[in-house]
This record gives C-alpha cells, sequence and structure tokens, in this order.
C-alpha cells in the first residue's frame, strides 16, 4: 500500500476490491503484492463470474473463461486464472501463480512467470516477462522485464533488455560459484587487513557509552542489503579497476592515521577498504545500488576526540538548562547549580553521560536506517535526518525531567539506578514513534488528493482486516 495503490491512484487506474479467504500480510511493492495474488489464486477465480475449472493434474490448475483462446502447444504449469477474452499464443510457457486478465494477447514463444496481467496487456512474441504486474500502455516485444510495476511508458528505465532469453548454462553456473569464491576471499582479506582496527572498534564500543550503538551498524546494514535483495540479484556483476584504486586509497589512509597517531582516519580507512571491495569485485553499477548501504557504516565509527570534547560539555549544559526549563513549566520550584538541579530535598546531578551524545549517536542511527528502508522522496528523508537531533535532544530533555521528578518519590540507591536505565531504553520508542508521526504529517502535506472520493481496497481479508 505505500506504493503500489498511491502510484494507481495518481495515474488514474482502476483498483479492484477483492475478498479473500484468510489475510495475505501486508503487500507494499510488486513481489508481496504477486505472493498476496498468488495464495488466494483458486479463491478469486470461484468469485469471477464466467471462470470454470479447465484443467486439474498434478502440473497445472487452469480457470479459464469459454471465450479465451489457447493454443494446444501452449505449456502451462502450476495455478494459472485466465479471464475473458484473453488469448495465448503457441509454444508459449506460463508458470503460475499467474493471473492473465481480461482482454490480455500473449504472443507465440514467449514466457510468463509468476506474474498478473492487468486488462488489455499485450505481450508479444519471444517476450518475456518474470515478477511482474503489466498494464496494457504498451506492448513488449522480445524483451526480458523482471521485477517490475509497469505502470506507464514513463517508468520503463532500466530493466528492459532487449535480445534473446538468457538460459542458464553450467559455465555460466560455474562463473557465478567462482565470484561468490573470490567476494569470499576478498571479504576475508579485508577482515584480516583490518583486523586492528576491528579490534579497536570492538573496544571503543564496549568502553564507550556513547558509542555502543556503533556494534549494531554492521548488522542493520546487511539488513538493508538483504531488504534491497531483490534489486540486487539481477545485476550483472563487472568488475571495476576503480575499486582496487578506493582499496590503496583505505591502505594509504590507514597508514597516515598510524603515523599522525590519528584514530579516526585509522578507523575510517575501514569503510573505504569495505567500499573499495564492493566496486572492485561487484562494479559500478552494484556499487551505485548499494552506496548508501555502505555509507551507513560511516556511522559505527566513534567521534574524533577533539569533536567529542567540543560537544559533550555544550551538550551537558543545554541538558541541565532544558531540564530545570522542563521542571519550572510543569510547576516544580527549582535551584540550579552548575550541573545539580536542587527540587525540594533532593539533587539530581547531570552527569557527562547524561549529556544526550548517546541518544544522539543512537537515534541517528535508527533515523538513518529508517531513511534507508521507507519509499520517500530524497528530500524527505533529509528531512528525517536533520530532525534526528532535535528529536534525539527533546527525548533526553523529557528522560531528564522525568528522573528528576522520579527521584523526588523514590529512595534508595537500587531503584534510582534501574529508573535511570529503564528511562533512557524508554525513550527510544518514544523516539521512533516521533518519526513516525512526522513521515505520517509529511505524507498528509505532499500526497495530493485523487479524484476518487474513496480509495477503493485492492484486497480485502474476510476478517474484517484490510490490507
Amino acid at each position: 500500500k505505500e506504493r503500489l495503490i498511491p502510484e494507481l491512484a495518481v495515474l488514474g487506474r482502476p483498483v479492484r476490491q477483492m475478498v479473500l479467504p484468510r489475510s495475505p500480510g501486508c503487500f507494499y511493492d510488486t513481489n508481496t503484492y504477486i505472493k498476496a495474488v498468488g495464495s488466494c489464486l483458486e479463491r478469486i477465480a470461484a468469485q469471477e463470474p464466467g471462470l470454470q475449472p479447465v484443467r486439474s493434474d498434478l502440473s497445472c490448475r487452469l480457470w479459464a473463461a469459454e471465450d479465451v483462446q489457447i493454443d494446444d502447444r501452449a505449456r502451462l504449469f502450476g495455478q494459472v486464472v485466465v479471464f475473458p477474452g484473453a488469448r495465448i499464443g503457441k509454444d508459449t510457457i506460463v508458470v503460475g501463480p499467474t493471473l492473465v486478465g481480461p482482454n490480455v494477447t500473449i504472443g507465440d514463444n514467449a514466457v510468463l512467470a509468476n506474474s498478473v496481467l492487468w486488462p488489455g496487456a499485450q505481450v508479444l512474441d519471444g517476450a518475456y516477462i518474470d515478477h511482474c504486474v503489466i498494464t496494457g500502455q504498451r506492448s513488449w516485444d522480445k524483451a526480458r522485464v523482471e521485477c517490475q510495476v509497469v505502470a506507464d511508458e514513463r517508468r520503463q528505465k532500466g530493466t528492459v533488455r532487449s535480445g534473446s532469453i538468457p538460459m542458464p548454462t553450467s559455465g555460466s553456473t560455474r562463473r557465478q560459484l567462482a565470484a561468490t569464491a573470490i567476494a569470499a576471499i576478498g571479504l576475508a582479506g579485508i577482515l584480516w587487513s583490518f583486523w586492528p582496527q576491528w579490534q579497536d572498534l570492538w573496544a571503543r564500543w564496549r568502553q564507550s557509552d556513547e558509542y555502543s550503538a556503533g556494534m549494531l551498524v554492521p548488522g542493520l546494514a546487511a539488513y538493508v542489503l538483504w531488504c534491497r535483495r531483490n534489486e540486487l540479484k539481477d545485476l550483472y556483476l563487472r568488475p571495476s579497476a576503480w575499486g582496487m584504486g578506493l582499496l590503496i586509497l583505505s591502505q594509504v589512509i590507514r597508514l597516515y592515521g598510524l603515523y599522525q597517531m590519528r584514530g579516526f582516519v585509522e578507523r575510517s580507512s575501514v569503510v573505504i577498504g569495505i567500499m573499495g571491495l564492493a566496486l572492485w569485485l561487484g562494479g559500478k553499477e552494484l556499487f551505485k545500488k548499494t552506496f548508501t548501504a555502505l555509507l551507513f557504516l560511516i556511522l559505527m565509527l566513534p567521534w574524533p576526540q577533539g569533536l567529542h570534547n567540543r560537544v559533550a560539555l555544550p551538550l551537558q549544559v543545554w541538558s541541565t538548562s532544558s531540564a530545570v526549563f522542563g521542571l519550572e513549566l510543569l510547576g516544580y520550584d527549582v535551584i540550579r547549580e552548575g550541573n545539580v538541579i536542587q527540587i525540594g530535598q533532593t539533587s539530581v546531578a547531570v552527569a557527562e553521560a547524561c549529556n544526550g551524545l548517546r541518544m544522539i549517536t543512537a537515534f541517528v542511527i535508527i533515523s538513518s536506517m529508517l531513511a534507508l528502508l521507507v519509499n520517500r522522496t530524497w528530500w524527505e528523508k533529509l528531512v528525517m535526518l536533520l530532525s534526528s537531533l532535535p528529536i534525539a535532544l527533546a527525548c533526553n530533555t523529557t528522560r531528564l525531567i522525568l528522573t528528576a521528578i522520579a527521584f523526588t518519590m523514590i529512595s534508595g540507591p537500587r531503584w534510582e539506578k534501574a529508573f535511570h536505565d529503564f528511562g533512557g531504553y524508554a525513550m527510544m520508542p518514544l523516539a521512533v514513534a516521533m518519526v513516525m508521526g512526522e513521515l505520517w504529517l509529511l505524507r498528509l502535506l505532499t500526497t495530493a488528493p485523487t479524484s476518487r472520493p474513496q480509495p477503493d481496497i485492492i484486497i480485502r481479508s474476510s476478517k474484517k482486516d484490510s490490507v
């Protein structure tokens, strides 16, 4: 619903309502939409008047209307639904789950797999369609299309390759295995070469509360790449010599940091080395697709000591001032002595560890990951990243205010420490909720209204939980 339905509404395409026997789960892109349709294809066929089961055996289950034209030499596998007026040519292969809409034409020697063709779509001779949603805006002839929502001609960029259908061979399989082995060896070489820097990073993550969230960054970057696996799996890997240049540059930077005793410069060479490895083995196309996820790795690095010292003390003073302002706003009689807040008989010290830097580093990491995952415009993602700083400061001030109030009600170092630690963890869900509210507000301000008085539902389960 985050991509598919808004695009259809803007283009004025129809959105049909369908009741399913069970919830198909949330779908947000082409693949999950196709899975939702494929999981309940039999129910869809049963609800359409004019469709009846034509074939049911171990290899195929076919539902079709009476006026469809399916050539005797066409081969169908899996669950296939063919609506009225459709035509399937000779020597064409259709692999389910596939839905062929009304008045759809599929030419000869074509391949159609795991796709949904909306009314009027034209797939001509020799085309290869895999995991696609195709409309009737144009015809496809001798083209290979994979994992694409085809809404109109303006959106046909980068996923159509003319020519014959590449078939897997033993040679290509050996090349894939060789590329995988080379990538594994290269990754092992990066880990071995930068092992002292990895040990230094691990020690900083464990010893410093402000930068302990950095240990999550490599795993989060891997998760972002996993979410983009459908975009990456069909890329052609063409090694680039520029990657070797980046690898050499990373070693030069590391040598400079070691010689000048600059820990941040030395640690940053790790990120440049990983980027060089991706560019060298995967090529420019893969590097462009993964650049933002690789750039995300910079957040795992602790700040330079000079920058940390310049930021920590002003943040501590600001946190104390903002907490005093909030307490006075709530009606408390507060006396401030440096970084100590006096509330009645209770004294609360705002230590350096409570200056908000830990909240800032952790939440910038979370905001950056959300910006990489959500499907928004670049400026909306930039707004999300820039707002992470004030949101983190606001959450830290809220934690200080609640902690100071709690210390006036509870006593004992054990309870005070437990509430202090719990308050820090509780602020993270609050910060994420504020970002979600920010995205919701941006959608309200930027999404143009459609001409439809009420948006239709593309799939709705019988349990009243709409998708």
